[in-house]
């Protein structure tokens, strides 16, 4: 399993691959893993996908998450 600090580079590297659609990208992925019958795969792309989440969010002003 991948550490907090992996999960969080990769999901930096999304991204600046992916900007907005970042969360989604990763999403997707993790429902590819699931498709595929891949439990560790789909819990690490989950993970990713949380940590997105979290980035994007403290990335945004203030004023954007409000409205």
């Amino acid at each position: 399993m991948k550490t907090e600090t992996d999960i969080y580079k990769t999901a930096n590297q999304v991204i600046e691959k992916f900007g907005d659609e970042a969360a989604l990208y990763a999403a997707i992925r993790g429902d590819e893993f699931q498709r595929l019958g891949n439990q560790e795969g789909e819990v690490l792309w989950r993970r990713i996908t949380r940590a997105v989440e979290v980035l994007l969010t403290k990335e945004r002003p203030r004023s954007a998450v409000l409205h």
